[in-house]
């Protein structure tokens, strides 16, 4: 299990720009803190339900606090957190210092392992939220501790003031490549059928298309494709460019989904409908979720009314990107 933040997106009716394919940005949360191992060295405390507060313990006047992240994706790895240090008592220890340490390695046993600081902040310092480069890479552990310097004898505390995606805690940035997919088949088709073309036309947008025309008594169409191994991720997006002919019947053409090893039962809309009616291509694209998702993808297109006659669409470009794949 990916212990990555994973937003679930379902699909919706809102048609996206078609945007150049980009890195993703993977967001790690932490997966285990001080207090959940059993002989812990931590002093002072973590409290979440008060924004994620770290806190010199009273009588010792220190603080160490040790998070790690785990099964992170593979790519250069970055601490991103904000906040700083403030005052418990007044006056306070003016000259404190808080220090974000770091080592990577399966497991945060000991602090002796711990080196090379990323990051200070002093009291009343800025907040600001930043990355910090880990210099880091694959996907073994990273532990985070934080650490006080102790400079008086005044209890203070650092308070972790960003909020991100709705969590207030450091969280690790990793930037990886996004993936695609193409159409692996097209999986069954009826009524109507493809008029021109097949599956390996949609690979890319070059205007030789895979042409489906409607069928049967009722002049209709449907048609499906299967997009076999897609990964989890963060999110799916499914990209599409066609067009439809004017038609006598002002007859749409909409796009489907399910995610299914048998491609049958009920599909779920993806908001897309092909309704140009030229030669001049739509290119659009929606997330279809949730993006934990993986394996078979099922795209169907179907007529938005049967009409008198037989009507055409054209399909030139079809894929699924993956957000945060690994």
């Amino acid at each position: 299990m990916k212990n990555a933040l994973m937003v679930l997106i379902v699909a919706c009716a809102i048609m996206l720009p078609v945007a150049a394919l980009a890195d993703s940005e993977c967001i790690s949360t932490y997966t285990w803190k001080c207090e959940d191992k059993a002989g812990n060295n931590c002093v002072g405390g973590f409290s979440p339900e008060t924004g994620y507060v770290y806190t010199e313990d009273e009588s010792v006047l220190d603080l160490w606090y040790v998070l790690r992240f785990e099964n992170l994706p593979p790519g250069a790895h970055k601490l991103r957190v904000g906040g700083n240090a403030q005052y418990y008592s007044n006056p306070g220890d003016t000259d404190e210092v808080f220090n974000f340490w770091k080592k990577q390695r399966n497991g945060c046993d000991g602090d002796d392992a711990f080196y090379q600081w990323v990051a200070d902040f002093t009291v009343d310092g800025p907040v600001t939220v930043t990355d910090y480069a880990l210099g880091y890479s694959g996907t073994t552990d990273i532990c985070i501790g934080a650490a006080s310097s102790d400079e008086n004898s005044d209890r203070d505390e650092f308070l972790i003031s960003m909020e991100y995606a709705g969590l207030y805690a450091p969280v690790i940035v990793t930037t990886v490549p996004a993936t695609t997919e193409p159409v692996t088949s097209d999986f069954t088709t009826g009524p109507g059928s493809i008029a021109a073309g097949d599956h390996t036309d949609t690979e890319s947008s070059n205007d030789a298309w895979e042409v489906f025309t409607e069928g049967g008594s009722q002049h209709q169409l449907w048609h499906v494709w299967k997009f076999l191994d897609v990964p989890s991720g963060t999110s799916h997006r499914l990209v599409v460019e066609g067009y439809r002919p004017s038609n006598s019947d002002d007859d749409d053409f909409n796009l489907l989904y399910k995610w299914s090893s048998t491609c049958t039962g009920v599909f779920q809309q993806t908001g897309l409908t092909i309704n140009m009616e030229s030669g001049d291509e739509q290119a659009m694209s929606t997330t279809i979720g949730p993006g934990s998702n993986s394996g078979t993808l099922c795209i169907a297109i179907d007529d938005s009314a049967g009409g008198s006659a037989n009507d055409t669409v054209l399909i030139d470009h079809l894929y699924v990107v993956t957000e945060c794949a690994w």
